[in-house]
């Protein structure tokens, strides 16, 4: 697979506002399938489905271990996105306790960017997991 810079991956995260981890992870999938034939990872589509990106990320994760021959495990890797996107989506929870508009919106803003970085911490450690596999594969 592929070897990127893992801090990279996370600062173009958070600077685009996690647009860019969609790009990754589609990137990473279609590493994967040009790699298992078999692979079941669906359409990125679903991250447009309600609940749809725990699905994927569900598949992605089994893949992810299969194609790393266990050296990745599922649990981690779905178990750290479904903890990070959770836990970011608690901060907006928040917003709804101001009472101006524009308390709600610099909230808001504040909010977007505070999920965002924590949601950065997933392609960081993954991007970390599949250079380590890569370093493996080429000594």
């Amino acid at each position: 697979m592929t070897q990127r810079n893992s801090t990279d991956v996370a600062l173009y995260t958070v600077l685009t506002l996690s647009i860019y981890l969609l790009f990754w992870l589609n990137d990473i999938r279609n590493e994967i399938n040009e790699q298992a034939e078999d692979s079941t990872i669906p359409t990125m589509w679903w991250f447009i489905v309600p609940f749809g990106s725990f699905w994927w990320m569900w598949h992605f994760s089994r893949e992810l271990e299969r194609v790393s021959e266990q050296r990745i495990a599922y649990t981690d890797t779905f178990l750290l996105f479904l903890l990070l996107s959770l836990g970011g989506n608690l901060f907006f929870q928040f917003s709804s306790y101001f009472d101006s508009f524009s308390s709600f919106i610099s909230v808001f803003v504040i909010e977007a960017v505070l999920s965002t970085t924590l949601l950065a911490i997933f392609p960081y450690v993954t991007q970390n997991r599949i250079n380590a596999l890569s370093g493996d594969s080429q000594t």
